[in-house]
């Protein structure tokens, strides 16, 4: 049998409204982002996902099916950053905060 190895684990955290649920993971310099429907887990293509990091608000590129990329070089240093995601799709708009540690 081979050998375990071990992976560090990247950052990530989840948070959730009556109407999304957000999932992000950070790695290599970049924030991604994966958004459904609370309620039906069903992803959320074509949303506006604005997040306010610590270089500002910066707006994530849609990468299809619910899938959202973030430049994030601030995510290269350890730390812990607490993060504020403004949610837009038709006319269900959310605010949601998570941190990543």
């Amino acid at each position: 049998p081979g050998e375990a190895v071990a992976v560090p684990a990247l950052p990530r955290a989840e948070t959730a409204s009556e109407t999304f649920e957000l999932v992000a993971t950070a790695g290599a310099g970049e924030v991604v982002i994966y958004l459904d429907r609370f309620a039906t887990n069903e992803p959320v293509p074509d949303a506006r996902v604005v997040v306010e990091t610590p270089q500002g608000s910066v707006e994530a590129k849609g990468a299809g099916d619910g899938i959202y990329r973030l430049a994030a070089p601030w995510s290269a240093s350890p730390g812990r950053y607490d993060l504020i995601a403004t949610v837009t799709k038709d006319s269900d708009a959310d605010v949601l905060a998570f941190t990543l540690d």
